[in-house]
């Protein structure tokens, strides 16, 4: 009778908010039960949550697993196809890393994501829940991935003039003027900017619709220039809808573009120069697809840079952040509050010269994804400062000339004051490392901070090369509950394995013995033969290298061929008898990163 009950309720639709407040609800559907022996499991409901090109984003809301052993397998295939194909596992949310936004108490949220998938397609998600205590579920969703954003083929086409108003917007007597433009917008319309400079900003004051964007676009013959304003913002787009920007020229101005609080925003193939910082949100924007854009800061790679001025920051949801060339920033790339900040999908981008970090996943919830991302000459590499609950995502993505963290795992401001600082109560949780490769100086994997804790970090087929170094491992602040294996450590004249937990390790074997980790794990201290002879260790980290160096290409008969885990839906087109170690197979071609040859519309 119990089960009986359960099952009607899960039958039914819910509505529900957890830990949220008012200004960005987290909206919960349940989805009808199928094939389902509760015992004392309740699964309480799977978020309809947003899908991007390549990947699906998943959760599922459970109580009932007091001792935290239950599991949610993972299979998919297209739709009104055949054959299932696995993915990995869902992965256990800490609590505790949400902070103010927890889950009712008793709570548990499984979550992860489905990799590498065809755009535009709708996919048949199977998930299947199973607890050792007793009970199992069965759940099929369908979610279709995300097409790259296109406007209508018919479209009233206004043109536009430099100047200070009027016009009619025709061909012979064009708007003048970004203002003019602006004003008499609607939606539908391409506004076709003639070749020449504009002064800005451009404030976008009309929304276009969902299948009757505002297209601010180039015309033939020439770059329209969007010129300063010197001390503010080119383009603002706050809060606007449906706007497309494509082909724009944006030069001396504070900031490219604010997009605070937008929703369905494209911006393709824009070149930014002389910009302190780019495109920048922090009101919860929505559904951002940003594109082969060119973004180049005015910070000279090496000097101090205290202001926090950043390439591409977003807060919010459902962004695509893909193919785009970025330099010459404090961060180059960014997620941020406020929350929530989940499905956000940062690839094939090519980032260089920052003062700080390359890319960063900081405060991203759930399914936060940078995978395939080349990242040079910049002094940390990814960060998770801090990764609320996760599991967030580094894979395939490959470092070059990181002159301290290739990965940031700390977090401020919890330090070693505090009287509680190796449990909490502020942490990071929930990284997912995956296929990484790493060439730097100095120690490869290298946490410098000694604040934290670091919780729920699963690490496997990196490969991590840094020399001459004095350790392969230097990790300052707690690390509880980690899953490293699979890792491969490159570290000419080491004296020492790891510094962990304020434990050192002389050896690889004396690290596994005590910790359990990196049971197949590799230690190596020559550093040739790894990499094709064109690869070379960065000797002076302050100069920027060319960024043709970061092509780390395996040599035929490296160590780390055959010596990486299986991954399902992560490496399941390995050659040989087993995964390579590191971003890329030995004789595979490298993928594109920043803008794409360009196409039409």
């Amino acid at each position: 009778m119990r089960a009986l009950g359960l099952l009607a309720a899960l039958a039914s639709l819910v509505s529900c908010t957890i830990g949220e407040d008012e200004s960005s609800p987290l909206t919960i559907s349940s989805v009808a039960a199928e094939n389902c022996a509760i015992g004392a499991l309740k699964p309480d409901a799977i978020p309809v949550d947003e899908t991007s090109l390549h990947c699906i984003g998943l959760r599922w809301i459970i109580t009932g697993d007091a001792n935290a052993n239950a599991t949610v397998a993972v299979t998919y295939r297209k739709a009104g196809t055949e054959k299932w194909h696995s993915a990995m596992p869902l992965r256990r949310v800490e609590n505790a890393a949400l902070e103010d936004r927890k889950p009712p108490e008793g709570t548990t949220i499984l979550a992860g994501s489905i990799f590498w998938l065809s755009p535009d397609t709708d996919y048949e998600v199977e998930l299947a829940l199973s607890d050792p205590d007793g009970g199992s579920c069965r759940r099929q969703i369908t979610r279709r991935t995300l097409a790259e954003p296109v406007w209508p083929e018919q479209m009233r086409v206004v043109h536009v003039a430099p100047g200070r108003g009027g016009g009619m917007g025709t061909a012979t007597r064009p708007f003048k003027g970004l203002t003019e433009a602006s004003e008499q917008s609607r939606p539908g319309d391409l506004m076709l900017l003639a070749p020449g400079v504009y002064k800005g900003p451009l404030r976008v004051v009309n929304d276009g619709a969902p299948k009757a964007p505002i297209v601010w676009r180039s015309g033939p013959g020439g770059q329209a220039i969007i010129e300063g304003p010197a001390n503010g913002t080119a383009i603002v787009a706050k809060k606007r809808k449906y706007i497309f920007f494509e082909g724009l020229a944006i030069r001396g101005a504070a900031q490219a573009i604010a997009v605070d609080g937008a929703e369905y925003l494209t911006i393709r193939r824009c070149m930014m120069t002389e910009i302190d910082k780019g495109i920048n949100d922090d009101a919860l924007a929505h559904r951002l697809f940003i594109s082969d854009n060119v973004l180049k800061g005015t910070h000279v790679y090496g000097q101090k840079l205290k202001r926090e001025l950043r390439g591409i920051e977003l807060s919010g949801s459902g962004h695509v952040i893909c193919y785009n060339r970025v330099s010459g920033f404090r961060d180059g790339i960014d997620t941020r509050m406020p929350w929530p900040v989940r499905d956000v999908d940062i690839h094939n981008n090519d980032v260089s010269e920052c003062q700080d970090d390359g890319i960063e996943l900081d405060f991203s919830e759930h399914n936060v994804r940078a995978y395939e991302n080349r990242i040079t000459n910049c002094p940390m590499g990814i960060s998770y400062q801090p990764s609320r609950g996760g599991p967030n995502y580094a894979i395939r993505n490959i470092l070059y000339n990181i002159r301290g963290e290739c990965f940031k795992l700390h977090l401020t401001p919890t330090n070693r004051k505090a009287p509680n600082w190796k449990v909490g109560p502020h942490r990071t949780s929930g990284g997912v490392i995956l296929h990484n490769t790493v060439v730097k100086k100095d120690t490869p994997l290298r946490v410098w901070s000694d604040e934290g804790p670091v919780n729920y970090f699963y690490a496997r087929n990196n490969l991590f090369v840094g020399s001459p170094a004095h350790a392969s491992i230097d990790i300052g602040p707690p690390m509880r509950y980690a899953d490293f294996d699979y890792n491969a450590y490159v570290a000419e004249q080491s004296k020492m394995f790891a510094n962990w937990n304020e434990k050192r390790y002389q050896t690889i074997d004396a690290f596994r013995e005590a910790t359990g980790l990196e049971t197949h794990g590799m230690m190596l201290k020559k550093f040739a033969g790894i990499f094709a002879d064109s690869v070379m260790l960065p000797t002076e980290p302050n100069t920027a290298a060319p960024i043709s160096r970061n092509a780390p290409l395996l040599a035929a008969g490296s160590l780390v061929i055959d010596k990486g885990q299986v991954l399902a839906n992560i490496n399941d087109d390995f050659k040989g008898k087993a995964p390579d170690i590191g971003a890329w197979e030995y004789g595979a071609k490298p993928p594109h990163y920043g803008p794409r040859p360009k196409k039409n519309n």
